[in-house]
């Protein structure tokens, strides 16, 4: 923020406060984030990724830590990983068509995650970027995961 040195440290105040906030302990959870946009196959997020960050950053394990960046989610790949948790963004959800949409995924009702219908929608933005937004998918999705156990 140009000229805005004193809403700049708010923010930046703002920004860590919530991040504190956040339980960090390790958590014995799989996560899975499918990024999905329209007409392309969904992708798995690997590691060194922003969501795998984010992941790990909650204490949780990233359920696709075989493998760097994103790829084809596959029907192989979702059995052998047995998600607690799968995280789709807003604009993800609405490129498949809607949650129902999500379960349909082949392989997805044989896993931890399908079987409980465990399912967190988070914003585009927080979740694939490092921004403002961060700090509150770390913190929805360190609860989804507590109310899993």
């Amino acid at each position: 923020m140009v000229g805005k040195t004193e809403q700049g440290k708010q923010l930046v105040n703002q920004f860590n406060q919530q991040l504190s906030q956040v339980n960090t302990a390790p958590i014995d959870k799989k996560v899975l984030f499918i990024m999905s946009h329209g007409g392309v196959l969904p992708l798995a997020a690997g590691r060194h990724t922003a969501a795998d960050s984010v992941i790990n950053a909650v204490g949780a394990k990233n359920a696709m830590s075989s493998f760097d960046s994103y790829r084809p989610l596959s029907q192989e790949g979702l059995l052998s990983s047995q998600p607690d948790l799968i995280i789709f963004t807003q604009e993800g959800v609405k490129s498949l068509g809607g949650i129902e949409k999500v379960w349909n995924l082949q392989g997805m009702s044989m896993t931890p995650a399908g079987k409980n219908k465990a399912l967190l929608v988070v914003d585009d933005v927080g979740m694939l970027t490092f921004s403002l937004g961060t700090p509150k998918v770390m913190q929805q999705l360190r609860e989804a995961l507590e109310k899993s156990q």
